[in-house]
């Protein structure tokens, strides 16, 4: 039997169990008309939009609750990266955003 204590300090990676709770707090936030599901990512992270991937000005809020942002990678190595944001959006796309739900 395994142990592994959760502290407020460090990141973990919960993995599937996220998107229930971050679909749950978008839920909330929009319904609080704080942004909508229709609403580009990128504009709300302006300080990459000189470097992001071309197409990443399309990806928006429902798409990534969707699983269809047009990314595709599955190098979890790359979660470590303490600028999550900026690796994402800079991460090549695969596919136009919207057009795919992708999960691997």
């Amino acid at each position: 039997m395994a142990e592994h204590r959760f502290r407020s300090n460090n990141r973990e990676n919960l993995y599937s169990a996220s998107k229930t709770f971050v679909s749950i707090g978008v839920g909330i936030a929009e319904s609080e008309g704080r942004f909508q599901l229709s609403d580009y990512v990128l504009d709300f992270f302006p300080e990459y939009k000189d470097i992001a991937y071309s197409g990443s000005e399309k990806i928006t809020i429902q798409y990534l609750l969707q699983m269809s942002s047009g990314h595709m990678s599955e190098d979890v190595t790359q979660y470590n990266s303490k600028d999550r944001a900026g690796l994402f959006f800079i991460l090549e796309m695969k596919e136009e955003a919207g057009s795919n739900f992708y999960v691997e």
